[in-house]
């Protein structure tokens, strides 16, 4: 389908919107090298076999604070199975301390080390239909509850797991990455989340028939994902890395940021109090903001005066700046060659109607493909509820049609069956290769077109570490090598992994994640002269997902990304003290969702978009006035996050000198 575009120049929108002062963030800085999954032993993993065990009156005096549920290395024998109830809260967060009546959990003596992937082998039972086909159970491991004397108590292990329960015991296998030393005391802990309020889950051991067990791996050999790996901090090299954090002033779900040759940023955003998008502009370095999005000939409403999904692109070759909103199942494009003083509308980008989580890039076309007045080919692509297409530009976006060819389909047989449609953003190499990034049932996959979309290939990055959801992200540098994050699923920490063939293979892959971080999600990349690469996410260093969690934003880089053994510079974009979300950031992260950009200017510096949810609400669930099982984080400040200290990214090997570097 072609899409006609209607040329309008657009009015300027509105003065500029007030923001708070932007500030050089003293963050918390640090210089390491990244892990690798330990290889797996092709001997039968030794596993120490513990079986719960415990007495008819488990149930009983759990409620009465005297739990008696516990473990032994010897397998039951018995006839009579124990049983143990807990309530079925529909909270998201999670249980800090042990022994709560409402949960399941077994106490017992314990010494060692426990390092990797512990496997439980248990059985669960509900007479409630919803939780039979698969309840939510957040699996705590607890080392030394009862603190002794310079002994302090800690969790060692936590994640959520399905589990499937029926009307008789059903059998259930699950895995929770544990790290850690017990001295003592071993607490095992099961608490139910996003379980019908209607009736508990109970687990079912201690017999011979239901004989349930936690099988540990002895250190330094795997379980199912294998060993947790670590970055490791080396000795600092180079100038320090440094930014600039500003507020643009704006409620910003979603943020997507640009940057043009002479430095001028745009940032858009879903305001959740509005539902439109704005596109704000910076030309002071990102300092202060002001919007410049085009009104609607009342001058009322935005244009489009709706979205569900926002996202400004800049094209950096020439300066046009796109800005496209998801509406009414397509979407409204604008582009403005004037850094937003006026608009051009092309209403239908998409190529295809009924289309979510749209991305869009440009770049040069590839051999043999011709524009239209205009030097870059314009790329299009999203979710069509169950594949991923792309629509094409051959005339700056001034018109459209659909890539002859899906990037992925979403049933897809060879990957593992119905994958579905959603997936990261595109991108164009310099030689007018596109990219489309996917978690695709399951694992990080990349879509490549050496023919502006005609044809595609789709090549599997990893069957080694999962991908975490669908959003995974790539970039390519200016020699054209490739690289590709993500977020896996065991351990919910980043990954990068490298092609230097155009993403036909790829190398192992490298955890990325700053010493400490537990947690990222969404990581998102850019790339500059060659080996040169920039990471941002969200990130936490606590171990416990509890309604208190404190989350930062992180930004990452490295100038020999193509090394064997790359080095990485850290730094949060925000104070320790003053977190930009609170609670659970498993998948959309409170009110951030996840759409979250990062870009490399010509001038060498990272800029990267960010969402500020730690509002009142997360200071009132401090204080106790939000209680645990209270209501997320819905606050949500726009933060433009600008690289102004550390080694530049692009252009000759020097250091960035902004105020306040080291």
């Amino acid at each position: 389908m072609l899409a006609v575009a209607i040329a309008a120049a657009l009015p300027l929108a509105s003065a500029p919107t007030p923001a708070r002062a932007a500030q050089t963030v003293d963050g918390l800085h640090q210089t390491y090298q990244g892990g690798r999954l330990r290889g797996r032993s092709a001997a039968p993993v030794a596993y120490r076999d513990w079986w719960f065990t415990g007495t008819p009156a488990d149930q009983v005096t759990k409620v009465a604070g005297a739990p008696t549920a516990s473990f032994a290395r010897d397998r039951p024998t018995g006839s009579t199975p124990v049983v143990q109830s807990g309530a079925a809260l529909n909270t998201a967060g999670g249980q800090t301390t042990p022994g709560s009546p409402t949960v399941v959990s077994w106490r017992g003596a314990y010494r060692g080390v426990i390092d990797g992937d512990v496997e439980l082998r248990w059985f669960w039972t509900s007479v409630n239909p919803v939780s039979q086909v698969g309840a939510v159970v957040e699996v705590t491991f607890f080392a030394d509850p009862d603190p002794l004397p310079g002994i302090p108590a800690e969790v060692i292990g936590q994640k959520r797991v399905r589990v499937a329960a029926g009307p008789t015991p059903t059998f259930n296998t699950s895995v929770v990455p544990v790290s850690g030393k017990v001295q003592h005391t071993l607490v095992v802990q099961a608490r139910m989340v996003y379980v019908d309020v209607s009736t508990e889950l109970r687990t079912v051991y201690g017999s011979a028939d239901y004989p349930a067990e936690f099988r540990v791996p002895p250190p330094g050999l795997t379980g199912a994902a294998g060993a947790r790996p670590y970055s490791v901090e080396v000795p600092a090299r180079g100038p320090v890395l440094g930014v600039q954090a500003a507020y643009i002033g704006r409620d910003a779900t979603e943020p997507t940021i640009g940057v043009a040759r002479d430095n001028t940023a745009y940032f858009a955003a879903l305001a959740g109090g509005d539902g439109v998008t704005k596109v704000m502009r910076s030309t002071d370095g990102g300092r202060e903001w002001e919007s410049v999005s085009p009104t609607l000939p009342d001058g009322q409403t935005n244009d489009p005066p709706g979205t569900a999904d926002p996202y400004v692109f800049v094209d950096a070759t020439t300066g046009r700046v796109f800005s496209v909103d998801l509406y009414a199942g397509c979407s409204h494009m604008l582009f403005s060659d004037d850094r937003g003083s006026t608009w051009t509308r092309a209403p239908l980008a998409c190529g295809k109607p009924a289309n979510d989580h749209q991305t869009i890039w440009a770049g040069p076309p590839p051999k043999g493909v011709t524009t239209r007045g205009y030097p870059n080919m314009v790329y299009y692509c999203a979710s069509q509820v169950i594949d991923a297409d792309c629509g094409r530009s051959f005339d700056g976006g001034r018109t459209w049609e659909p890539t002859p060819s899906l990037a992925f389909v979403g049933l897809d047989q060879e990957a593992g069956g119905l994958c579905a449609g959603y997936h990261g953003h595109v991108r164009v190499d310099r030689d007018g290769r596109i990219y489309l990034p996917k978690g695709h049932c399951g694992f990080p996959w990349v879509a490549v077109s050496e023919d502006a979309g005609s044809t595609w290939k789709q090549v599997k990055v990893s069957d080694r570490v999962k991908a975490a959801g669908y959003h995974t992200n790539l970039a390519t540098d200016d020699e054209g090598n490739v690289f590709y994050v993500w977020w896996d699923e065991d351990y919910k920490l980043p990954w990068l992994s490298v092609s230097r063939d155009h993403g036909n293979h790829w190398s192992e892959p490298l955890m990325i994640a700053p010493p400490g971080v537990q947690a990222v999600n969404f990581p998102s990349i850019a790339a500059g002269n060659a080996g040169r690469i920039a990471i941002n996410f969200p990130g936490s260093t606590s171990k416990v997902a509890d309604p208190y969690r404190p989350w930062n934003s992180y930004l990452v880089i490295s100038t020999n990304a193509l090394d064997r053994a790359p080095v990485f510079q850290s730094t949060t974009a925000n104070p320790l003290s003053d977190p930009i979300h609170r609670g659970d950031c498993d998948s959309r992260c409170g009110a951030m969702l996840d759409f979250m950009e990062i870009v490399i200017s010509s001038a060498g510096e990272a800029w990267a978009s960010a969402t500020d949810t730690c509002g009142e609400d997360c200071a009132a669930r401090m204080s106790g006035a939000i209680p645990p099982g209270g209501t997320v984080a819905t606050s949500a400040d726009g933060v433009a996050v600008r690289q102004l200290c550390g080694p530049a990214l692009r252009g000759p090997a020097r250091a960035l000198r902004g105020p306040g570097c080291r």
